[in-house]
């Protein structure tokens, strides 16, 4: 069975903001697990060096996510103008800033 184009957009939707949801929460587990990390070494009196190479490389993972969550709002704003051309979603006037863009597709 083939799905309609109301159909693709509705889940297409539904994914995108899975995926952005996915993301924020990895980026917000990574922030915890800085948080606990340093909190732990300074309750357990650990000297500064203890744990720094871990810290660096979870600093990297967040950097990673960051990036990626970067290029998931692209990927979301190039699928609203696909949908915007092929007729699938209803055109509102151009945002007078990047932000209200910003917003206008994530709430899309």
């Amino acid at each position: 069975m083939t799905m309609t184009s109301q159909v693709a957009t509705l889940r297409i939707e539904r994914d995108l903001k899975q995926l952005e949801n996915a993301i924020d929460a990895a980026i917000a587990a990574q922030c915890m697990l800085g948080q606990t990390l340093m909190q732990a070494r300074i309750d357990t009196d650990a000297p500064a060096i203890s744990g720094h190479v871990a810290m660096m490389r979870l600093a990297k993972a967040g950097q990673s996510l960051v990036a990626a969550r970067t290029d998931a709002i692209r990927a979301h704003e190039d699928l609203y103008k696909v949908g915007v051309e092929r007729g699938d979603l209803v055109t509102t006037p151009k945002p007078s800033s990047a932000v209200e863009r910003f917003e206008n597709i994530v709430a899309a």
